[in-house]
């Protein structure tokens, strides 16, 4: 079976009949994988006369030159495909600058966790606009094997551990029992150039270290592993739909209303703990998406219903609230959130501003920033656009041997007190591919400058 043969059994395994009128988009990077897919796809549909619906996400997470590059060869792709009588449409998609890694510390998560919850936003509206009936993305076989084990060492739970599905809700993974070596051996046929993103190789990020050093180690250990954790997934797959089952008539008694929502305590009270947490989960999913909860909030939760025997009780993370009392536990946004302890401003020019506790102003100087906060001036070696916020619980910080240190330690080591502990300053970059932090200003408030040289 040659390659847009397997394309088309997956397309048909996930329900669509050919010979039906859809709206199809197609998300393409200007990578490999997705160039494949787009390729194949025009071949598919060029028979049925069917329309393809082309976007690309600009994150701007990588430096301009090669993230506007990317943008330019996926438009120009799609301009020489028109000219052999393809019928597309394309849309470049430009997030705002330095979006990604707003998102990534006022969530508490990842700069990929953050790029995907902001790319799929744009999909979903890409969607809507089109009236698409399904959008086609380029996971393949090697990416679903490097998510079963990401999730493996996350401690992802069984319906995690499921994998990518071939279809959810408008979405659709043809290339998903295709290999990365098929898809390289495809574009060689048909004589088709893409892009790769430099940040491929960049072992700072989870996902490639798994990709580039443990995926070698385990082909050349252990043959055969990816066979047998695609199987695994098989499985618990099927212990997911047993799961979910049961879960559901427990999710009966949730009240849902706009800014919390409520578990009756007598249901909680009699799930067993597997049930609870995924209790947690949907409820906390309900108000903030792509959030994820930490295992040791939620025991704490099971542990404290268990023993509440007080009116009320509360625990806390940065983003979620949980109220226990004698009826219910009632899930909120944390409103701390959005009081004054917490700031963060894209810094993109030259500029004077205001926080509630200290005025700013900053200047350039040659290569550095001269930065002025209540009169007290610092300068740091760091290119526009940078963030300018408050720490963040994982936040970690170069050391002069090249090691990294959590910044809640050394703000501890410095006595820094909780009232003046979010109003220190950290600068992060964001031209660079790890988006390092770069400086912490604690001499305007009576501590000291940590500034990487």
């Amino acid at each position: 079976m040659d390659f847009q043969e397997k394309v088309l059994q997956n397309l048909e395994q996930a329900g669509l009949n050919l010979k039906k009128n859809y709206k199809i988009g197609v998300a393409v990077s200007g990578g490999a994988d997705s160039v494949s897919l787009l390729i194949s796809l025009c071949n598919i549909f060029f028979k049925t006369h069917t329309k393809l619906f082309v976007i690309t996400v600009n994150h701007f997470i990588r430096p301009d030159k090669e993230t506007c590059k990317d943008a330019e060869y996926v438009e120009e792709l799609c301009k020489k495909l028109q000219k052999k009588g393809y019928d597309l449409s394309v849309k470049v998609c430009n997030l705002k600058k330095g979006s990604v890694a707003e998102l990534s510390q006022i969530q508490n998560c990842g700069i990929e966790a953050a790029a995907r919850t902001l790319r799929y936003k744009a999909f979903e509206e890409f969607i809507n606009e089109n009236k698409l009936d399904y959008l086609c993305l380029a996971h393949n076989q090697n990416d679903q094997a490097e998510t079963l084990l990401l999730r493996f060492l996350q401690g992802a739970q069984t319906e995690s551990s499921v994998g990518i599905l071939l279809k959810r809700d408008k979405y659709l993974r043809p290339l998903l029992s295709i290999k990365r070596k098929e898809i390289e051996a495809y574009l060689k046929e048909k004589k088709v150039s893409y892009r790769t993103d430099s940040t491929n190789l960049d072992t700072a990020y989870l996902r490639n270290k798994i990709r580039l050093k443990l995926v070698p180690l385990l082909d050349k250990e252990f043959p055969g592993w990816e066979n047998s954790v695609l199987t695994g997934a098989q499985k618990n797959a099927q212990d997911s739909e047993l799961i979910n089952s049961i879960l559901q008539n427990y999710t009966k008694d949730f009240i849902q209303k706009k800014d919390e929502v409520l578990i009756t305590r007598k249901a909680f009270h009699s799930a067993p703990d597997s049930i609870k947490r995924r209790l947690i989960l949907k409820a906390i999913d309900c108000l903030t998406k792509d959030y994820r909860v930490p295992h040791l909030f939620m025991m704490e939760v099971i542990q404290a219903e268990s023993t509440c025997k007080k009116s009320s009780l509360t625990k806390e993370t940065s983003l979620i609230q949980v109220c226990i009392d004698k009826e219910n536990l009632t899930f909120k946004k944390n409103i701390k959130t959005n009081t004054d302890c917490y700031f963060s401003v894209i810094i993109e020019e030259d500029s004077e501003f205001d926080l509630p506790f200290a005025q700013v102003q900053i200047q350039s100087k040659k290569d550095k920033k001269i930065i002025t906060i209540n009169k007290n001036q610092a300068e740091c070696k760091i290119e526009y656009p940078f963030i300018f916020r408050s720490i963040q619980s994982d936040d970690c910080v170069k050391t002069a041997d090249n090691k990294y240190r959590k910044l809640l330690k050394i703000y501890s080591d410095w006595h820094v007190d909780e009232e003046s502990k979010n109003r220190l300053v950290v600068i992060q970059q964001l031209k660079t591919p790890k988006q390092e932090i770069c400086c912490i200003l604690g001499e305007p408030f009576g501590f000291y400058n940590w500034i990487v040289k």
